[in-house]
């Protein structure tokens, strides 16, 4: 959805009251829909309240970012995973309309990005990102990086992968909907591609294919070949129509290693600016509280986020969440949704190298929202294949 007036989002109006009426309406349901999601949430509560306590102890909070807005948006992603926790326990076949709405969204993105290449689509994106002279999305346009509907490429690298996996889960469990998946990976490549995000580019894709070949939608030979080709013609087009971009991975490689060329610079060496923060910490004795929200920007690491603001309690808070989430992927392990899980949390564990991911604007609400509907599916027994269901005739798929 658009930004609304004064830079709020949809979410920000639509998912606490949401969660209040969910959480009173659902309580019968604890049992079912408690565990691991709710102990992730927990776990960010306390991520929220170290934070809390850092910021009051901290001289230096809101020296670059407003305290509120930064406090919110570390809010967030325990808010959504609370809100869909609760309110997709009444939904049938969660996971399947999940991931169609999330592919529709991908394909409603995509053919914006691609449109914002082809034509002035300035005035009709305004309504999603920041256009004046100054943003990142202007800059971003200004060097051949197209994002469309998303500020920056991180927040639309982290929302294609995560649509790329809906998608791919979409031809195994719904193979009868031919013309929507295609259409959907179609345009869900192209947005993700033209954002030249190194989230999707390289990590996205390259959990897409293990993904796809876990699944038997590949074999390991096909996703290999798919896997070299693409690289192959991707690297192509990239040095005819953005030699720039590419010259940059250069001088990165060559200065520090891959992984400084593969997070922008972020990390791989002790030169980095997300280094320097971390060391900080430690060495101005730093790291039990952080140093308060807004207290830097920008924080592009997803770990760095948490710990340099609220210090290591709000770190492990972090760390806590994501493995509690993994819990369920670990025991449903030979199950399609086990294995949508563990891909879902593998980028994120991987992708926050690179930048804040479940706080990402917009893009976490879809990140979350795929996460839940995993948990939620693989807690009820039996599970039916929607796409079995034939008018008159049953056929359910007993897991």
């Amino acid at each position: 959805m658009p930004y609304l007036p004064g830079g709020l989002r949809m979410e920000h109006l639509v998912l606490p009251p949401l969660a209040l009426l969910t959480m009173v309406n659902s309580l019968q349901l604890t049992r079912r829909v408690y565990g691991p999601a709710g102990i992730s949430v927990l776990a960010l509560c306390f991520s929220l309240i170290a934070v809390a306590l850092g910021s009051l102890q901290s001289e230096i909070t809101g020296a670059m970012a407003s305290p509120l807005g930064m406090f919110i948006r570390l809010c967030m992603p325990p808010l959504i995973l609370m809100t869909f926790m609760f309110a997709l326990a009444h939904v049938s076949f969660v996971l399947t309309g999940a991931a169609r709405a999330i592919v529709g969204g991908g394909m409603f993105a995509g053919f914006c990005s691609l449109s914002s290449v082809l034509f002035d689509m300035t005035t009709l994106l305004s309504l999603w990102v920041n256009i004046d002279d100054e943003s990142v999305w202007s800059q971003t346009i200004a060097i051949g990086r197209f994002t469309g509907l998303f500020n920056q490429p991180l927040e639309a690298g982290v929302f294609f992968s995560v649509a790329l996996l809906a998608v791919l889960y979409l031809f195994k469990s719904c193979p009868r909907e031919r013309i929507f998946n295609g259409l959907g990976l179609a345009l869900i490549l192209i947005g993700g591609l033209l954002s030249l995000s190194k989230n999707f580019i390289v990590l996205g894709q390259a959990l897409g294919l293990a993904f796809a070949v876990s699944i038997h939608l590949l074999s390991i030979r096909v996703a290999l070949l798919l896997c070299a080709t693409a690289a192959m013609g991707f690297i192509a087009l990239i040095i005819e129509i953005n030699p720039n971009y590419v010259h940059s991975l250069i001088d990165l490689f060559e200065d520090g290693n891959l992984l400084m060329a593969l997070t922008a610079g972020r990390l791989g060496s002790s030169d980095t600016e997300v280094s320097q923060l971390f060391a900080q910490l430690w060495t101005q004795g730093h790291w039990v509280y952080g140093r308060g929200v807004g207290s830097q920007l920008p924080l592009d690491n997803g770990y760095l986020e948490y710990f340099y603001q609220g210090g290591v309690l709000a770190l492990c808070g972090y760390a806590v969440s994501l493995v509690a989430l993994a819990l369920p992927a670990v025991a449903h392990a030979r199950r399609i949704e086990g294995k949508l899980l563990f891909y879902l949390l593998l980028f994120v564990v991987i992708a926050s190298l690179g930048g804040p991911v479940l706080t990402a604007n917009r893009a976490n609400v879809a990140l979350i929202l795929l996460m839940v509907a995993c948990i939620v599916t693989m807690r009820r027994n039996p599970f039916i294949n929607p796409c079995k269901l034939l008018k008159g005739n049953i056929q359910c798929k007993v897991s």
